[in-house]
């Protein structure tokens, strides 16, 4: 699963990797309210072996939210190793800032 922090504490998630045929159907968006429960069904349906999250911040974003979805992953007790930070793709970029234009997010 993968987790992009945008601005107005937005937060998009896919799983997998994007693929552009499919990409509106994978491509999300969700709040702090609500990703803890994507969090604990993503852990709940895979092996440990195989579970894994990367989270990806915007520029846009906030240290607040980097903060708050590391919180996240500890409350869902998702253990360490099983969740790291890198850098977002231009394109998970571009898809943000798209997104948040269509849904007037300021």
């Amino acid at each position: 699963m993968t987790i992009l922090l945008g601005k107005a504490d937005q937060i998009y998630y896919y799983y997998g990797q994007l693929d552009p045929n499919t990409i509106s159907d994978q491509f999300k968006s969700t709040n702090f309210k609500e990703v803890r429960d994507l969090i604990v069904a993503k852990k709940k349906a895979t092996p440990i072996d195989d579970l894994m999250y990367i989270i990806k911040s915007d520029s846009t974003s906030t240290f607040k939210n980097a903060i708050d979805i590391l919180d996240e992953m500890s409350i869902s007790a998702v253990p360490p190793g099983h969740y790291a930070e890198v850098d977002m793709t231009p394109q998970e970029a571009e898809l943000i800032r798209l997104t948040e234009a269509a849904n007037g997010v300021k």
